[in-house]
């Protein structure tokens, strides 16, 4: 009995010790790549998210953000995004340029403290074209902050030696965009005269032609549930 308990001790000191080294090589090489994080405090990159727009940037955390947009022929178009703070202001920098290139084929500067009228970022992410290239889908707040009485949901196409706007619409407050199938629906509350809650949301489906961006469908969605105040 004390042999078999010896046997099955040294056995399992054996493959312990043989896994602790598969871990090690495996790391050494790269295999273990540690999972994709934003800025401090941000979790794994979102489809759709990937400048992590959609958790505030907290005051006083800098941060840049590069991903590519696809295109049907050539390489593709590089997108930056940088964001910096100055005391409780936020400015924004969203620059699209050819790769290896610094002078931009479409560029947006917002600064949440901008006179006249100040400007914020609050979505931004490519969208997969029916024809194989990437278009660029944002929403430019026309306020300071996150939630805005009125955006701009803004699409860009790369094209060639620079880039086109296909799609510009004014949305008004709860603004926000989803991709369904490869169409872009823009969302805004619906309120009747004097509410302060909306009754529900309107969404516009747009759907790419090969030239643009026209509107499919408009329907009415469920209101947004109210967030529960923290006691």
């Amino acid at each position: 009995m004390l042999r078999a308990l010896l046997r099955l001790t040294a056995v399992a000191i054996a493959t312990l010790s043989w896994s602790a080294l598969l871990v090690l090589f495996a790391d050494s090489a790269g295999l273990l790549a540690p999972p994709a994080t934003g800025p401090a405090g941000a979790k794994p990159v979102t489809l759709g998210d990937p400048c992590f727009l959609r958790e505030p940037l907290p005051t006083g955390n800098d941060t840049r953000c590069t991903f590519e947009l696809a295109r049907s022929s050539g390489r593709p178009l590089v997108v930056d995004l940088d964001q910096q703070w100055s005391g409780n202001v936020l400015t924004q920098w969203l620059n699209v340029r050819e790769p290896g290139s610094i002078d931009p084929v479409h560029f947006v500067f917002a600064r949440s403290a901008a006179v006249p009228q100040p400007t914020r970022l609050i979505r931004l992410f490519p969208l997969r074209s029916a024809g194989g290239e990437d278009h660029l889908v944002y929403l430019l707040g026309r306020c300071g902050g996150t939630v805005c009485p009125t955006s701009d949901l803004v699409v860009v196409a790369p094209a060639a030696g620079q880039a086109r706007t296909v799609l510009s619409f004014r949305l008004g407050r709860l603004a926000d965009v989803e991709i369904r199938d490869r169409a872009v629906v823009a969302l805004e509350g619906s309120f009747p005269d004097g509410a302060q809650r909306p009754d529900a949301m309107l969404a516009r489906t747009f759907v790419w032609d090969g030239a643009g961006y026209s509107m499919r469908e408009v329907a009415k969605l469920p209101p947004p549930t109210p967030t529960p105040t923290p006691r």
